[in-house]
């Protein structure tokens, strides 16, 4: 899977929060920086692990680090390091 890596100037607007909840950020160029890292897999990552139960939490809390350590973890260290790589993989 390829994660365009967004501009970190450009996600700090209005305009690409507008976009972002219209779903239109891949039609605009701007957003992205040229960049694009490649991963083998992107399976969904449960993104509000606060809300819900406490039961709910624990069970979110537990799928989000075995997805982590299962898909995340063995890719280059500055890859999941780099909050633009999060950014870019949530918002697309």
């Amino acid at each position: 899977m390829e994660i365009r890596l967004l501009n970190e100037k450009e996600i700090k607007t209005e305009e690409f929060y507008n976009d972002f909840l219209e779903g239109n950020i891949n039609s605009k160029e701007e957003y992205f920086d040229g960049n694009v890292i490649t991963i083998e897999e992107a399976p969904d990552f449960p993104i509000y692990i606060a809300k819900g139960s406490e039961d709910e939490k624990k069970v979110l809390f537990s799928r989000a680090i075995n997805i982590i350590s299962e898909y995340y973890i063995n890719i280059d260290r500055d890859i999941h390091m780099n909050k633009m790589f999060w950014y870019s993989l949530f918002c697309n």
